[in-house]
C-alpha cells in the first residue's frame, strides 16, 4: 500500500516541481501511522515536498498487527540474521521503477536501518532504490549476516546524510545512531532531548528545511499515487 501525502497548495498534476520523500516507517509500524508520526513535519514543508508513506512488505510478529522490514534472529555466534530482508529490497526496487527516483528518503529505527543498507547499496551498478539524501531518525546500521561485507569498505558514504540522536532514546542507544553517522563524509547529526521519537519542535524543522533546501527537485509530484 502506498500513501502519497500531497499539501493542499498543490495538486497532484501541479507544474511546480516539489520534492519528492518516501518515508521508511519502524518496525510494527504502517504507512498510515507513520503519516501521522511525521505529520508536523510535513506540514512544515508542504509547499516544497510531498511525501510517499508505504507498508512495509512484511507482517510484524509482535501481534500489533503491524508492518516489518525484516524480522531479526540472533545467531548462536552473536551475529544476526535478518528474515525477509531480500524480499524487502525486491519490494522497494519495484517501488523504484514505478514511483522513482526520489529526492530524499526518511527513515525512523528499522527503517532508518533500511536506509543505511540503501545506501551502502547505492554502490552498486544497479542500485534498488534511486534517491539523493538520507534523514535518518533514532538510525542504526544494518547488521544482518545475510550482507555482512555491506560496510566493510574503508570509504565513507558520500550521500548527504541527516541524523537525529535521542538522548534518552532506550529502544535504539545513541550510540548506535553515533556509530551510523561516523559511516558518513558530512553528516549533519542533530541531537535531542527525547526518546524513541521523531523530534517536530520548531528547531528540527528548521533543521530539516535548511538540509533538504540545499538540494534542487529533481521530479515532479508522482501523478500515479
Amino acid at each position: 500500500r502506498v500513501h502519497g501525502g500531497f499539501p493542499r497548495e498543490h495538486s497532484a498534476m501541479s507544474p511546480k516541481a516539489l520534492k519528492s520523500i518516501l518515508c521508511l516507517h519502524g518496525y510494527s509500524m504502517t504507512a498510515t501511522s507513520m503519516q501521522l508520526a511525521v505529520r508536523g513535519i510535513a506540514k512544515h514543508l508542504g509547499k516544497s515536498c510531498q511525501f510517499v508513506y508505504i507498508d512495509a512488505p512484511h507482517i510484524s510478529k509482535d501481534n500489533s498487527k503491524g508492518r516489518a522490514w525484516w524480522e531479526a534472529e540472533k545467531n548462536p555466534d552473536g551475529s544476526w540474521t535478518y528474515r525477509n530482508f531480500e524480499k524487502s529490497v525486491a519490494f522497494l526496487r519495484d517501488l523504484d521503477e514505478g514511483l522513482g527516483p526520489f529526492d530524499g528518503v526518511l527513515g525512523f529505527s528499522q527503517g532508518a536501518a533500511m536506509l543505511s543498507a540503501l545506501v551502502a547499496m547505492k554502490t552498486l551498478p544497479n542500485p534498488p532504490l534511486r534517491f539523493n539524501f538520507a534523514i535518518f531518525v533514532s538510525g542504526f546500521r544494518y547488521t544482518g549476516q545475510n550482507h555482512p561485507h555491506m560496510f566493510s569498505s574503508p570509504d565513507l558514504f558520500s550521500t548527504p546524510s541527516l541524523h537525529f540522536i535521542g538522548d534518552a532514546d532506550q529502544v535504539i542507544k545513541p550510540k548506535s545512531s553515533q556509530s551510523l553517522a561516523k559511516l558518513f563524509r558530512e553528516p549533519v547529526v542533530i541531537n535531542h532531548s527525547g526518546a524513541h521519537i521523531i523530534p517536530q519542535q520548531t528547531e528540527h524543522l528548521n533543521a530539516i528545511s535548511s538540509f533538504i533546501d540545499k538540494f534542487p527537485a529533481i521530479a515532479n509530484a508522482h501523478p500515479k499515487l
